[in-house]
C-alpha cells in the first residue's frame, strides 16, 4: 500500500488556522505487531482536538477536530500510543 513504507504505521495531521480545525489521517498495516489497530490509535489521539474519528477500513481511518490549537498535544499522545504498541 502506498501509505506505508516497509510496513510501518503512519499518522498525518493537517490544520486550518483560519477555522481552527484539524484533520488526522492514519494507516496501520494488517501485519502490525501486538494487535495494533488503526482506530485504537486514531480515536484517543484525536481526543485533545475535541475530535471524532470516522470509521476505519482496511487499516485506514480519518477523523477531525474543532480545536487545532492543541495539535501538538495530539501528536505527542499519538507518538506515545504508537511507542507502546510497537515496542
Amino acid at each position: 500500500m502506498w501509505w506505508c513504507h516497509q510496513g510501518l504505521p503512519i499518522m498525518v495531521f493537517s490544520t486550518d488556522e483560519a477555522s481552527n480545525k484539524a484533520v488526522i489521517y492514519a494507516g496501520v498495516p494488517a501485519d502490525a505487531p501486538n494487535g495494533f489497530k488503526v482506530l485504537d490509535w486514531l480515536t484517543p489521539s484525536i481526543a485533545p482536538l475535541k475530535g471524532k474519528g470516522g470509521g476505519g477500513k482496511n487499516g485506514l481511518a480519518q477523523g477531525q477536530g474543532s480545536d487545532a490549537s492543541r495539535v501538538k498535544e495530539a501528536m505527542e499522545l499519538a507518538t506515545q500510543i504508537a511507542s507502546m504498541k510497537l515496542s
